[in-house]
């Protein structure tokens, strides 16, 4: 998880940015990422991820174990500290 993040600020990219590529590799529109879509955010961030790691970021990260990743999950991974600010 701190590669990712650190991966992730080193390239610039913050939460509201991570919120948009979600929204634009969820092919179906449904507001989940299930794991092919969440492989191709990785892919699109550029930031380095095999998709072995990506696979295993995707189920650490499943919170409700549903097969899928809603943002929130994702973010209060990611950005934990921008998650709680944004819950207030």
């Amino acid at each position: 998880i701190t590669r990712v993040r650190k991966c992730l600020e080193k390239w610039g990219y913050s939460a509201k940015d991570v919120r948009i590529l979600f929204d634009y590799v969820d092919a179906n529109g449904d507001g989940d990422l299930n794991l092919s879509e969440f492989i191709e955010l990785i892919r699109q961030m550029r930031i380095g991820i095999s998709v072995e790691t990506a696979f295993e970021i995707f189920t650490l990260f499943d919170d409700d174990n549903n097969g899928t990743l809603d943002a929130n999950e994702f973010l209060r991974h990611i950005f934990p500290e921008q998650y709680v600010k944004d819950q207030q």
